[in-house]
């Protein structure tokens, strides 16, 4: 073998050793709802699979700012209305329902890749890029400690001629926040 493709070989297997998929689930305690998620820091990527006992809507947020009210919380409201499967980017940053980021001045940086509803649970499966560069309306995720906030409910949501979603609120008990590394 000459040194130039020895070079290539280390140079390739250097580059894979430095990628990571890092995996993981969330779960809160009264079992409603499940996370499966992996960060694949190579491609810049996060991916998951949101699910909980509804057949109306699904919620999940990130915040670095803590588990309650909203808090500057970047996050999803996925639902399956008339043959159509939703799924779109929101944020908060006051304890009020989040707004949709395109009403914001952001984009909808979400890509749905799958849906399912088998019995009373529903799931969604998606991917965002790590960083959506939305400015003040992003949580950027990085390996630190974060909270992920959820709720799901039992409405479904109503698509609005204007863009905008009207859903009602989650029950007691169909909401919460863990916080995760």
């Amino acid at each position: 073998m000459n040194m130039k493709c020895i070079i290539a070989i280390f140079a390739v297997i250097g580059s894979v050793a430095s990628a990571e998929m890092i995996t993981g689930r969330v779960t809160p305690a009264n079992n409603i709802w499940r996370m499966n998620y992996t960060v694949d820091t190579t491609a810049s990527m996060f991916h998951a699979t949101v699910s909980c006992r509804t057949k109306g809507w699904i919620g999940m947020g990130l915040s670095y700012d803590g588990p309650s009210g909203h808090a500057n919380t970047d996050s999803i409201l996925a639902f399956h209305s008339n043959g159509t499967h939703h799924i779109h980017d929101q944020f908060s940053n006051t304890g009020s329902k989040p707004q949709l980021d395109t009403s914001l001045g952001g984009k909808n940086d979400l890509t749905l890749t799958g849906w399912s509803q088998v019995g009373n649970v529903s799931s969604v499966t998606y991917m965002r890029p790590l960083n959506t560069n939305d400015g003040s309306r992003d949580v950027v995720i990085e390996n630190k400690p974060v909270y992920v906030s959820w709720a799901c409910g039992n409405s479904v949501p109503v698509m609005n001629s204007d863009g905008t979603v009207t859903y009602g609120i989650h029950p007691n008990g169909q909401f919460g926040a863990l916080q995760v590394n």
